[in-house]
């Protein structure tokens, strides 16, 4: 199962997200869901980097995106959290075709230091 965590601060802005994990459904670069998530997780990530300037940290390796947003630029608030719904929509659709396949939890208020992206 593909998980995909939002973790959001105490005022409901975005601290970070994550993708773990894989769908068992078809094998290692046969896999649509897997692919699907991959390429809006992509997209959602360059897009706050290239679109927005928000400085990300954290790490990008196969089978695994976890990253915590360290500067979003003043006035930028709002339209993260519109990319993050936006993200949240194309997982969705992904999800009502492929129950099962994916989780989406969103956190609040939990703070990960350092170690938490390292370790995992």
């Amino acid at each position: 199962m593909i998980t995909v965590e939002f973790r959001l601060d105490a005022s409901g802005g975005l601290a970070g997200f994550s993708v773990t994990g894989h769908d068992a459904s078809a094998r290692k670069n046969e896999n649509l869901v897997c692919a699907a998530v991959s390429a809006l997780a992509l997209t959602f990530s360059k897009s706050l980097r290239d679109l927005l300037g928000v400085r990300l940290a954290g790490a990008v390796e196969s089978g695994r995106m976890d990253l915590r947003l360290e500067d979003v630029p003043a006035g930028e608030k709002e339209r993260v959290l519109l990319l993050m719904r936006s993200f949240r929509l194309g997982l969705e659709g992904i999800l009502g075709e492929n129950a099962g396949s994916l989780k989406i939890i969103e956190t609040t208020g939990k703070v990960h230091n350092d170690s938490y992206f390292q370790g995992r």
